[in-house]
């Protein structure tokens, strides 16, 4: 009765200090920023909202999941080799899949550009794929050359090294980048597929957790796993974190997460639910007269080992251009991006759509309201299924939408936000019966195909 009283009072003061916390930021912002009008501040103002009362709803989950024992990782069950039967079968039936999308998406743009009907096909599949105004080219250049203090090519140094320096290796062999890109991706997001499965199967079971591993190959955003870009990379490291979690293989997970953080930004942040496992894993031991030391040494280590990845970047910023940050600021000077409170990304991106003109039409159905509803869209996914995704996924989550959504130009929040774990266990949660599954899938099958056409068309898809 005690341990009850405790975690309610923990969940209410837990809210309070949130709460509390949201409406000083969004008064500091509001202070920050007086020369808009009223109006300008509703947008901002239904954003930080719906997110603190998801993140409400969430923390009894996330308060609750500490305390209890994770389920042990599915690979590791007396039913491993049937599980290693339909991991192999969903990497053969990623492979096909990303193969029909890649050449759906070429025959897309020869359709769609009339200069192009003669090309040959590994033209038509470079260039269809090759959005020149998105960063492919950029990480396929590093590759190239690396990184360089001079020239233009000095601004690649905002890009991570994972992607690129796997791309240098494998070229070493093949000969061409673009091939070397092409390769890399289809193993990592095929193998990302497959690791979400079993991830997932613990906490959703066999039917729905095979549903995940194609949900996040149909999500909009997921197009750019056709793309030599780093979002294949990025997600099958942190799905791998969220696997040894799962089987407290705590250190492997800190060295994904590492990986991960070489990878993107953002993989920093999955230090976030290694912390979570570590502290509950320690408390659990405490409370139960079990050893914790040795444990709490194994969690401090892996969240060292989890941010090397980072540190490494830092260390080339350092080694280029002999400033660890030097990164901020060609983001700034060159993409216009700096960190922002995330809710005033709400602000500018419904400015932009609500600006109807002729020339405009193009970017806000093809740029702000897919951002907009994927924003919107995330949230409410996450409080409706909030109770069916694992406590450390809900932990990832909010700090992650905060760094992603919180950008001063934000142009790529379908691609950022395609890629995290939470949402696709959402989405798989609802994979109970055929009538949910099918009319899901079908969904997200037109949503992808009408996102591929836009980026084919070479509307504003980043």
């Amino acid at each position: 009765m005690e341990r009850k009283q405790l975690g309610r009072r923990t969940i209410l003061y837990s809210r309070i200090l949130v709460s509390a916390a949201a409406a000083t930021a969004f008064t500091a912002y509001c202070v920050k920023e007086p020369k808009y009008a009223w109006t300008d501040y509703i947008a901002p103002f239904v954003l930080c909202a719906f997110y603190i009362a998801v993140l409400i709803k969430c923390i009894p989950v996330i308060v609750e999941g500490i305390s209890s024992k994770s389920a042990g990782s599915a690979i590791f069950s007396g039913r491993a080799e049937k599980q290693a039967r339909v991991f192999i079968a969903i990497i053969a039936a990623s492979l096909l899949l990303r193969v029909l999308t890649l050449n759906i998406g070429v025959l897309l743009f020869r359709q769609t550009h009339a200069a192009y009907r003669s090309s040959g096909y590994f033209t038509l599949l470079r260039t269809a794929w090759m959005k020149a105004n998105t960063d492919a080219q950029h990480y396929l250049d590093i590759a190239e050359h690396w990184y360089v203090s001079d020239g233009d090519e000095r601004l690649f140094i905002v890009f991570f090294p994972m992607f690129p320096l796997t791309v240098r290796g494998l070229d070493l062999l093949i000969g061409n980048s673009y091939v070397s890109a092409q390769v890399i991706n289809a193993i990592a997001s095929s193998l990302a597929a497959g690791m979400t499965y079993l991830t997932l199967l613990p906490a959703l079971g066999r039917k729905r957790s095979v549903c995940s591993a194609f949900i996040i190959q149909l999500l909009p955003g997921a197009i750019f796993m056709n793309s030599p870009m780093s979002e294949p990379l990025f997600m099958l490291f942190s799905v791998c974190v969220f696997y040894f979690l799962n089987g407290k293989k705590i250190i492997i997970a800190g060295a994904f997460a590492a990986l991960a953080g070489a990878t993107r930004s953002l993989g920093v942040l999955l230090a976030v639910p290694i912390a979570y496992v570590g502290i509950g894993e320690v408390s659990n031991r405490i409370r139960n007269g079990k050893p914790w030391k040795k444990c709490a040494i194994m969690v401090i280590l892996s969240l060292i080992l989890s941010v090397l990845g980072t540190l490494w970047y830092l260390q080339i910023n350092y080694a280029v251009h002999g400033d660890p940050l030097k990164f901020l600021e060609y983001q700034w000077s060159n993409w216009h991006q700096k960190a922002s409170p995330f809710f005033d990304t709400a602000r500018y991106m419904l400015k932009r759509a609500a600006d109807i003109k002729p020339n405009n039409i193009n970017t806000i159905i093809s740029l702000w309201l897919p951002q907009l509803t994927t924003i919107f869209g995330s949230l409410f996914l996450i409080g409706l299924y909030s109770k069916r995704i694992p406590a450390p996924q809900l932990a990832l989550f909010f700090p992650y939408f905060i760094a992603a959504v919180g950008c001063t130009w934000l142009l790529s929040a379908v691609r950022y936000l395609s890629v995290l774990l939470p949402i696709t266990t959402a989405l798989a949660s609802v994979c109970d019966k055929p009538k949910k599954t099918v009319p899901l899938f079908i969904l997200l099958s037109m949503l992808y195909f009408g996102y591929m056409l836009m980026y084919m068309k070479r509307m504003s898809i980043y």
